[in-house]
């Protein structure tokens, strides 16, 4: 329900080049999005689920199989294997190696991110590669008056850090 009324609100529409203010940009397009701080969200989520009576119980998995079969058990020794009512799997660029996932079309995406205060800035800027380099940099303004920057670079496999 709440879905379906923030979508109602996102807005998309390509800008023409004649009233591109950039240059050397090739083309644009303006929208709305939802910009979520994570670590509230994810505590409000964990909250969510604590208080419906989930159980959460992190451990090393090397096959899904393992929770299939065993549930929790393996994790806390507490009564008897068995089959689990729903496993939440995020395993992220361990889905590549997840034995029952491995999903080989994973890779990572590499990025920074600062969060600003502009109360000034009123829409965001967002910049790509137009080489197919799967470079992307965006600012996006919150209502609060922070701005989100970030860049990002896809399919990075890099451990140093870098400026992206």
């Amino acid at each position: 329900m709440i879905w379906t009324k923030v979508r109602a609100g996102l807005q998309y529409r390509v800008i023409s080049r004649a009233t591109i203010v950039q240059e050397k940009a090739v083309r644009g397009v303006a929208f709305t999005t939802l910009d979520v701080d994570t670590p509230v969200f994810m505590t409000y989520l964990m909250d969510r689920l604590r208080e419906a009576g989930v159980s959460i119980v992190r451990g090393c998995v090397l096959h899904i199989n393992q929770l299939i079969e065993g549930g929790v058990y393996p994790f806390t020794g507490e009564g008897r294997p068995k089959t689990p009512d729903a496993i939440v799997c995020c395993p992220g660029l361990g889905a590549r190696t997840l034995g029952g996932v491995e999903d080989k079309d994973v890779y990572p995406v590499r990025g920074q991110t600062a969060l600003l205060r502009a109360p000034w800035v009123r829409f965001g800027i967002g910049k790509s590669s137009n080489k197919g380099e799967g470079f992307w940099t965006y600012i996006i303004p919150r209502r609060s008056g922070d701005v989100r920057w970030f860049s990002l670079r896809l399919d990075s496999w890099r451990i140093l850090i870098s400026l992206c």
